[in-house]
């Protein structure tokens, strides 16, 4: 989680861009189906009980229009007045539909969101609101969103860059693992990496072709479309090469220190924007 420097919601606050029509979404039929479900779904959760739902938004491919058929997730963010009710209980839910989409939702109570409570993806995502390349599908008028500088995420997904090729290793060791997870991990781990060089990807494709340029003496792995093909051993082996590779290039960021911090980035208060 990123916890803000601050201690009131409104210290600093971004203007959020006026709601994205839903017509507007670039989503392929199936998810379109899918999509409209789940609006559905959450209208009906809203009805049964006074917990105001404040904030819906499409993340992910599905918020910048480059889904990938069959391999992308529809990814929700949801703030409510309480996520502790019912109704955001199960929004909170993910779940596959008959047609295989899977649809993931996070989920944040207003307090913990206004005053930055958030994960990496979620911090993302406030930047691409502030910079005007998401937009909302609703939003209520009563709800702060809060400023989080490009900085502090890159600082916050380096640390985050041990943690990931732990995990990939483990579940590799583990025989217990499927392709896709496994592959999104290593993109996630590439799209940390070449972050901390302001590059910042909007695609699986901007994602490859920026870390291969940076690294072109690390194992290349293939876009999505060629894993999907994939035997899912065959997967685990080029997994496994990825990391060996990228590990012997010694390209893991080093640990964040009380260095890093920019001096107003104190506990005490302030950030450097």
């Amino acid at each position: 989680m990123i916890f803000m420097p601050w201690d009131e919601p409104c210290a600093k606050q971004i203007v959020l861009p006026p709601p994205i029509s839903v017509d507007d979404l670039v989503l392929p039929p199936e998810y379109r189906a899918v999509f409209d479900s789940v609006l559905e779904r959450l209208d009906s959760l809203g009805a049964q009980e006074m917990n105001p739902l404040l904030l819906t938004a499409l993340t992910g491919s599905g918020g910048s229009g480059s889904i990938i058929p069959g391999w992308s997730d529809l990814d929700f963010l949801l703030v409510y007045e309480d996520n502790l009710s019912a109704g955001a209980y199960g929004a909170a839910r993910s779940f596959c539909d008959a047609q295989n989409i899977h649809v993931g939702t996070t989920v944040y109570a207003k307090h913990a969101f206004e005053h930055g409570m958030v994960d990496a993806k979620t911090a993302n995502s406030l930047l691409r609101f502030d910079e005007g390349t998401l937009y909302p599908l609703h939003n209520g008028p009563c709800l702060h969103a809060p400023r989080i500088s490009r900085r502090m995420v890159r600082m916050h997904e380096r640390g985050l860059v041990p943690s990931i090729i732990h995990d990939v290793q483990r579940s590799l060791s583990s025989k217990h693992w499927s392709a896709r997870p496994l592959y999104k991990q290593c993109i996630d781990l590439m799209k940390f990496t070449i972050r901390q060089s302001d590059i910042e990807p909007c695609s699986y494709a901007d994602t490859l072709s920026g870390f291969s340029r940076l690294y072109p003496e690390v194992y290349t792995l293939p876009p999505p479309q060629v894993v999907m093909q994939m035997r899912n051993a065959d997967v685990g082996a080029m997994v496994a090469s990825f990391i060996q590779s990228y590990l012997s290039q010694c390209i893991v960021p080093r640990p964040i220190t009380r260095a890093d911090m920019p001096d107003s980035c104190s506990y005490e208060g302030g950030e450097n924007a």
